[in-house]
């Protein structure tokens, strides 16, 4: 199941001087089978997720292109630093692509620390494995930095919220969200971590 929704921003002037560029936002929201190993970011099985997207489109002044898009959250927030838009940039960064992490949660933590206590650092695959090589994570529980995908249950309530933020109401919809609410219930349950062999 899939479903997608856009929301039309409004103009700004990205090109000119004159607000001629709308903006638009994407948002797909489809059931997905995992990738091997089918795990989640805490090492549990998951088969099915629920895979959250979003992309931002600036387009040109006669419609017909963007003259800007894709992963394009800080200038979404450079002309809407406040309200809605800042709102789906937050979630847009949170849980997009939720079901291709190369990291476990702790993987995830070590290195968002780092780049914290580091602002100036870039991500790089290489220096974030020698990093957590470092800190005795490159292996977690079996699972080695990168090696694969894993994926992360979205959060219903997060779920939800972009659907209103986006002003999607359709049968479809709330599918996802009861089958969200349900594989997260179940992950919340799931008492046990099984390594990777």
């Amino acid at each position: 199941m899939k479903v997608t929704a856009h929301l039309d921003l409004g103009k700004v002037a990205y090109t000119s001087k004159q607000k001629r560029n709308k903006v638009t936002l994407e948002l797909n929201v489809a059931t997905k089978d995992t990738p091997a190993p089918h795990r989640t970011i805490d090492l549990q099985p998951a088969q099915k997720i629920i895979e959250v997207s979003i992309c931002g489109a600036i387009w040109n002044a006669t419609g017909t292109d963007w003259a800007g898009g894709g992963q394009n959250q800080d200038t979404i927030l450079q002309f809407f630093p406040t309200g809605n838009p800042s709102r789906i940039v937050e979630l847009w960064e949170r849980w997009h692509l939720n079901g291709t992490i190369g990291g476990t949660r702790p993987q995830r933590a070590f290195v968002a620390g780092y780049q914290l206590a580091n602002p100036e650092w870039r991500y790089d695959y290489g220096e974030a494995c020698k990093l957590l090589d470092q800190g005795g994570l490159l292996e977690d529980r079996g699972y080695k930095y990168g090696s694969a995908w894993l994926s992360e249950h979205v959060d219903p309530a997060a779920l939800t919220e972009l659907f209103q933020l986006f002003g999607f109401q359709s049968p479809e919809g709330d599918q996802l969200i009861k089958l969200a609410t349900e594989l997260h219930k179940l992950s919340m349950e799931l008492t046990y971590v099984t390594p990777l062999v």
